[in-house]
């Protein structure tokens, strides 16, 4: 408290220091800063956004009165809303922000968990993953299931010898399930050591910058404790059940080694595989379609190819430049940057290729009719000369933007197809004017000189239909905000990154560089939710894969133990080790096409849930399906081979006097 510090060049005075806490993405543990909101200016300088009335940036927070309920003040607030856009402050908006601000509401919600973005950006992702995690918890339950119903038939004799000496049915049925608990409190345990180190990588895949709460609290230990006596409950109480089935003079015999069940042509632990194999079937379907959908919004044609750019965001406005200054600074920078070696081209616009800022006007096309004030909003761009050719989006007709187009001349215009197509019903709009539907742009006509390829070229719109688009000339805009470089180098981006670093800095160190990465890179960052959940989704699959596989495995080698007499029976009557080979495949591959016929349509009808998720193919896409069955039924082969195989080394005197 008293001391001084500097924050962008203005000392400021510690006068308190508040506890930490969780304010929305950051936690305690990042430091935090509170400053006047009347400093603003002084804080992000050149921009003065709380006197702007089109500024949408801040967020109220309060504490209600005692008996003050959030649908009151809801009310109250929307009332005072609507007077406020009656009078003075609705007098300072614009056409288009006035119409939408007299039907805008304020939707009051509780601040306890602050204002997170990370809430919507992975709120379906993480639900989506914790039902893929949710069907490989339950695989490996069944296996566990599996494996205790074949103890249960070991321990046939143990069961009927403490039965005849007087120990009853209840008493074990107890120890039965302490036992089943126990083991699944053991596997408790150590997930939730393994989680303590996996959720840290799960936040590092998912490529949060967040400080999130990653320590285990009260409320995640109560779900694993509950979660594992669940577990343990349910799935040994069938294995629990079919021991105390057991006949005590006919277990007590020599000759009877199995419980009747391991001979019966399909019993639970049959009925369990099958049941592994439709839910494995589910996740590697599902995996299959994220992991197919992420491939194709990866390798969609963008308009314009993306590996040798270098994309560069920074705010002159922060170090004082205004209009005139930023339009010269823009012209320098491309004049010593573009004599760098390994560089092709270079170009600047605002809002550039995946720099994460977008802008967008309502307009007024002479001929076109809207539907609705929606209808007529068109996203817009501020380019330099050359932008389309460094960039490399084609020009379909007329030109781009070229020297030529600067402050003094005729305001122009290059539109993509999706603006042809919506705003001039696809003619040809060469020469036709059109305006920005604002009272101080409406006197200011553009005239369309080019029409350019529709280009992907903001994060948010990777899985949508590319937007009506027009673009004019960075030297006519009344007043940029920032500036955006594209570099388009001859070798690999990311070696000229730190040149062109340099160069800005070299021009004016006091400018900040917000962002400076490959154009790749950018575009992996705006997916990497999508990248996240196929990299999880598909490690889970391939886990649900190897426990299906395990599962048929040790029911294949189960049933072949007691087989054994009858194998080396048929063997005596000559059969060959190939009829044996395939009588027991042929048990293995039923029980997979039985969990297949089970899978299949239960695939298909959840698959609908992924629907909003996916791009480029559909939910019931039948290539993503058969690939998943045919790796289904190539483990479930290599599952059974190995049991079968065994099976045909049986020599059929020894096996004549099994048991």
């Amino acid at each position: 408290m008293g001391k001084d510090i500097r924050l962008n060049g203005y000392p400021f005075t510690v006068v308190g220091v508040a506890p930490s806490g969780f304010d929305g993405d950051v936690v305690g543990e990042e430091m935090s800063l509170y400053v006047p909101l009347s400093m603003q200016p002084e804080i992000v300088r050149g921009r003065n956004w709380r006197n702007k009335p089109g500024t949408s940036w801040l967020s109220l927070i309060g504490r209600l009165k005692p008996g003050m309920t959030a649908e009151k003040a809801e009310a109250e607030m929307n009332v005072i809303l609507q007077q406020s856009v009656q009078g003075a402050y609705g007098a300072r908006l614009s056409a288009d922000d006035l119409k939408f601000m007299r039907t805008a509401k304020i939707k009051v919600a509780p601040g306890g968990g602050g204002v997170s973005e990370l809430r919507g950006d992975y709120r379906i992702p993480l639900l989506l993953l914790m039902g893929i995690v949710g069907l490989v918890l339950l695989i490996a339950c069944v296996n566990v299931a599996n494996l205790l119903l074949a103890r249960a038939s070991v321990r046939g004799k143990e069961i009927a010898v403490r039965l005849a000496i007087g120990a009853s049915r209840r008493r074990l049925l107890q120890q039965l399930f302490t036992e089943s608990i126990l083991l699944a409190f053991a596997g408790g345990i150590a997930g939730s050591l393994l989680a303590i180190w996996g959720v840290r990588v799960l936040v590092r895949i998912f490529d949060s910058s967040a400080a999130l709460p990653l320590a285990p609290d009260w409320r995640v230990l109560s779900f694993t404790i509950a979660i594992c006596l669940l577990t343990g409950v349910l799935f040994g109480l069938v294995p629990a059940v079919r021991t105390l089935k057991v006949q005590v003079t006919p277990a007590l015999k020599e000759t009877t080694a199995v419980l009747a069940e391991s001979r019966s042509r399909f019993g639970w632990g049959k009925g369990l595989v099958a049941g592994q194999v439709a839910l494995s079937l589910l996740v590697l379907f599902a995996a299959s379609l994220l992991v197919r959908s992420l491939q194709k919004v990866m390798t969609q044609d963008f308009g314009y190819q993306r590996d040798h750019l270098v994309i560069a965001r920074m705010d002159p406005t922060a170090a004082g430049y205004k209009s005139d200054k930023m339009k010269l600074l823009a012209q320098q920078l491309v004049t010593r940057i573009s004599s760098l070696p390994g560089v092709r081209n270079v170009t600047y616009s605002v809002n550039g290729l995946f720099a994460g800022s977008e802008s967008g006007d309502a307009v007024i096309v002479p001929g076109f009719k809207a539907n609705d004030d929606r209808d007529r909003v068109s996203m817009e761009d501020y380019v330099g000369p050359g932008y389309f050719g460094a960039v490399g989006i084609p020009i379909l007709a007329g030109r781009g933007i070229e020297g030529q187009d600067t402050a003094t001349s005729m305001r122009v215009a290059v539109v993509n197809e999706a603006m042809v197509k919506h705003f001039f019903g696809g003619l040809n709009p060469l020469g036709r004017q059109f305006t920005i539907d604002d009272a101080n742009e409406l006197d200011k006509p553009f005239t369309v000189v080019g029409v350019s390829k529709n280009a992907k070229d903001h994060g948010s719109g990777l899985r949508e239909e590319v937007k009506p688009r027009f673009y004019q000339a960075f030297q006519q805009t009344q007043d940029p905000t920032q500036i955006i470089l594209e570099v388009q180098a001859s070798g690999a981006p990311s070696a000229a990154i730190s040149t062109i670093r340099g160069e800005i800095k070299a021009v004016d160190p006091r400018i900040p560089i917000g962002s400076l990465n490959t154009l790749d890179g950018l575009v992996r960052g705006s997916a990497a939710d999508q990248i996240a959940l196929a990299k999880l989704s598909a490690f889970f699959a391939g886990l649900a894969l190897l426990l299906a596989c395990v599962g048929l495995y040790g029911i294949m080698s189960y049933t072949v133990a007691g087989r054994t007499r009858e194998i080396g029976l048929r063997m005596a009557l000559g059969a060959r080790r190939l009829d044996v080979l395939q009588l027991i495949l042929r048990e293995g591959m039923w029980l997979v096409g039985f969990g297949l016929a089970i899978g299949i349509p239960l695939s298909l009808a959840s698959s609908r849930l992924l629907s909003s998720m996916l791009y480029g193919l559909k939910s019931t896409d039948p290539v993503s399906l058969f690939a998943v069955i045919a790796i289904l039924a190539v483990v479930a082969v290599f599952a059974g081979y190995i049991p079968a195989r065994r099976a045909t080394k049986v020599d059929p005197m020894i096996a004549l006097r099994y048991e």
